[in-house]
């Protein structure tokens, strides 16, 4: 049986946080996307799901009923998903916030149940209930209607608690749970309790519970374009007798819940005409049209902004214009409550956020017009800057509107707190460290949708492919060493160690990750040398990079053992090939099929000299010869690098290096140890400048 029925949930007389119902509501992929560090392999679980709701029933999608199949299956995502939410701290609960909008949108659709329900728990804890209390359960809590379900978890010789609870507004899953024996009822989080009466036996309490009539209960989960006031309606006379006679007649003032903005707009409070007191002398002014926020001149010539408070209704005032700003924090001098307010360009209208929760610069829905738009208050004259079209990209460059000096800002992925760089010094791809918590993070945004993606650990790599969380596309993004600029790849064609001239600077640097430590080494000249031996700057530790000459695709070695006319494969396409440097110009050359045979003369492409190269059999060092006629085969050979002497003599068969201790004998017979072929060599002996070998195999 699952433990869901049987977790501890503590009693608690604070409300719920309820703030993920603005949410925008979104798949289950990505509703899971921002908590895949909190529960591991969550991925993969809501992938499971997705293929076992196919076909859902209830009139739910097939994301709303995955959510619930989630919920219901043997993970850690129930329990971690609810430990926030009884902690009932904000900082806890927001990863989770786009995966319980998309499980309260699924329950919302789902039938009320008035039943009898049960929950239990191994322990005595009776002494934190008594008679008429009355508590929140602020988590997703699930019971059954089965007491026989509980059954199973209820030791013989441990003292257990049960719960009976009388619920009204319980949601049946059974149709979309991974467990349907269980017969299981979910009841919504912040779901209101009273204790009804407490039956104490021998190794068992049970605990009579009632759930709480709530006038606000579907009014909260709907999507309202607006403040209304909502009158309840009972779905049955039998719980209308229960209510009391007041409750019909209250009206509840709801925030505007949005489907698709990221941030909360909540209520508009605007009205045709507003009375204002001026705070300079006392005077009573009637303003037909009146905004809130906005500057109102009172008959004696002064001016002065007023905002109402949406919590106790009552207004604030600013004698100086200036001391406001749309979407500034505001503390209500009256009810000391936090909120904030703007003004869409749209219509005018005004919006608050009800638990000062707005972040400048994330996409706002008027409440009103339904109509998207930023907001962001200038760092250097503290004016606020609109943008209409929603179109503002975190991090971008600003020019104020009002002062038209530069400045950027962008939210910290930890603590969402805003960091200014007055120097103009930030660009995506950037790790950087909060002003505020000091943690370290990174933000880039996709070429191909716009979407930020972000690595709270800062771990991005320079140039490396990344998935967008959103699109699914791949792309890369290595950041100009002159400029700091970020420089994409849409088709992900970027190869480390590859010159790249900056798309703003224009000038060229290039890049490459240690293979050891993954510290990012920069060549601003873009003078790197491939093939040559590379020192991390980091931790010092000696690496080697050629870019495939078939495939164009870096090849690194973190032993740094690549020699000049060594055959490698390369790790991408698998296809052979051989690198060497001429030793008149130094130009590159490089034999795409692996054909060149140590010893035997190429030509340089660019200088159109000749040299030669034999790589030492002891410590492969690559020796250079760069004189026309300078090596003749089977003659001794020093190596200037571990100082030992040898003889080579090329296979006539497969054509790789043999190579002898003493000078080969021709006529001789000698196998190959490559090919397994034995051979005789003779040399020429009309011709004194070419040698010539001549095979015979046996």
């Amino acid at each position: 049986m699952s433990s869901r029925f049987y977790d501890i949930e503590p009693v608690n007389k604070q409300p719920a946080i309820g703030e993920y119902l603005i949410c925008k509501l979104v798949s289950l992929e990505e509703a899971v996307v921002p908590v895949s560090h909190i529960v591991m392999d969550i991925i993969k679980y809501a992938a499971s799901a997705k293929l076992a709701c196919k076909a859902p029933s209830e009139n739910l999608t097939c994301d709303e009923s995955a959510a619930i199949y989630l919920y219901t299956m043997e993970t850690e995502c129930y329990s971690k998903m609810n430990k926030a939410l009884r902690l009932n701290l904000m900082e806890g609960v927001k990863p989770w916030f786009l995966y319980l909008k998309l499980l309260h949108t699924a329950l919302n659709k789902l039938p009320c149940q008035k039943l009898l329900v049960w929950r239990g728990i191994t322990g005595d804890v009776s002494l934190n209930y008594s008679k008429n209390t009355k508590f929140t359960w602020a988590g997703v809590s699930s019971a059954s209607t089965d007491i026989s379900v509980l059954h199973c978890f209820l030791p013989n010789n441990t003292h257990c608690t049960l719960f009976s609870i009388n619920s009204r507004y319980g949601k049946s899953v059974v149709k979309h749970s991974a467990m349907p024996n269980e017969c299981e009822i979910i009841l919504m989080p912040g779901t209101r309790l009273r204790v009804k009466g407490i039956l104490h036996k021998p190794s068992l309490t049970i605990i009579q519970l009632e759930e709480e009539n709530n006038p606000k209960f579907k009014s909260n989960l709907a999507v309202l374009p607006g403040i209304k006031s909502v009158t309840h309606t009972e779905p049955s006379s039998s719980i209308k007798d229960k209510m009391p006679p007041d409750s019909l007649k209250k009206n509840a003032i709801l925030p505007a819940i949005k489907m698709e903005s990221e941030k909360q707009t909540a209520i508009d409070n605007s009205e045709a005409d507003k009375t204002l007191t001026c705070p300079h002398c006392q005077k009573k002014s009637t303003y037909i049209r009146y905004k809130q926020g906005g500057t109102c001149t009172c008959s004696c010539g002064s001016s002065y902004k007023q905002v109402t408070c949406p919590h106790c209704h009552k207004p604030n005032y600013w004698k100086n214009p200036n001391d406001y700003v749309v979407s500034n924090r505001i503390h209500c001098t009256n009810c000391s409550k936090a909120f904030q307010q703007l003004t869409c360009p749209h219509c005018s209208q005004c919006n608050y956020s009800m638990n000062a929760n707005y972040i400048e610069g994330n996409v706002i829905d008027c409440c009103t017009c339904k109509k998207s738009f930023q907001v962001m208050i200038c760092t250097l004259c503290s004016s606020s800057n609109i943008w209409k079209n929603a179109d503002h990209i975190e991090g971008h460059k600003v020019t104020c509107s009002n002062c038209k000096k530069l400045f950027q800002k962008v939210s910290c992925t930890h603590c969402n707190k805003l960091n200014n760089f007055p120097t103009l010094g930030y660009h995506e791809g950037l790790c950087l460290t909060c002003a505020y918590c000091s943690k370290k993070f990174q933000r880039i945004t996709c070429p191909h949708c716009g979407k930020e993606g972000f690595w709270e650990n800062a771990d991005y790599l320079q140039g490396t492919r990344t998935s967008c969380w959103s699109c699914k596309n791949i792309f890369q993004c290595v950041n100009c060493f002159h400029c700091n600029t970020a420089n994409k790849w849409l088709e992900s064609k970027y190869e480390q160690g590859s010159v790249i001239a900056c798309r703003s600077c224009s000038k060229s640097f290039q890049q490459m990750n240690c293979p050891h430590c993954k510290a990012t080494n920069w060549w601003k000249n873009a003078n790197q040398t491939q093939g040559e031996v590379i020192k991390c700057h980091s931790c010092k530790e000696k690496f080697q990079h050629i870019a495939c000459p078939n495939c164009s695709a870096a090849n690194i070695w973190k032993e740094a053992n690549y020699h000049h006319g060594q055959r490698r494969l390369c790790f991408h396409c698998t296809k052979p090939f051989q690198m060497m440097k001429c030793p008149h110009c130094q130009t590159i050359k490089f034999f795409t099929t692996g054909s060149y045979r140590q010893g035997n003369p190429t030509t340089c492409i660019t200088c159109k000299k000749a040299y030669q190269l034999l790589n030492c059999p002891y410590c492969k060092s690559a020796l250079y010869f760069s004189s026309p006629g300078g090596y003749h085969a089977n003659v001794l050979v020093d190596c200037c690098s571990c100082n030992k002497s040898f003889y080579h003599l090329n296979c006539s068969k497969c054509g790789d290096a043999e190579y002898f201790t003493a000078p080969y004998q021709y006529g001789t017979l000698n196998k190959c140890s490559s090919c397994d072929v034995t051979s005789q060599y003779i040399k020429c002996i009309h011709c004194d400048n070419i040698d010539f070998w001549h095979c015979i195999t046996q």
